[in-house]
């Protein structure tokens, strides 16, 4: 189901509002992501082609993180910060 904002002049049962906004959480919380932990703030380019670079980085940024996030919830929870703070600053445990 495609997802839309909303208008005041649509009239849709509360129902199926609650269920097109059921995921915003989700988006708001990856642009929080790119802007605190990723430090993807706007940038003043020159051309299209650098912006859609730009774009593109931050996308796979987030992509990686997300797919990481994915990888260490089968064994427990890991916040953005924390992946963050071990991907600058890795420990290495030798035995």
């Amino acid at each position: 189901m495609a997802t839309m904002p909303m208008s005041p002049t649509i009239r849709l049962p509360a129902l199926l509002k609650q269920e097109i906004y059921k995921g915003s959480w989700k988006i708001e919380e990856s642009f929080r992501v790119l802007k605190k932990n990723l430090n993807a703030c706007p940038m003043f380019v020159r051309d299209d082609e650098h912006v859609k670079g730009h774009f593109v980085m931050c996308y796979v940024s987030l992509s990686l993180t997300r797919y990481i996030q994915y990888l260490i919830k089968t064994k427990g929870t890991a916040s953005t910060e924390l992946i963050m703070q071990a991907i600058t600053d890795p420990v290495a445990l030798v035995q």
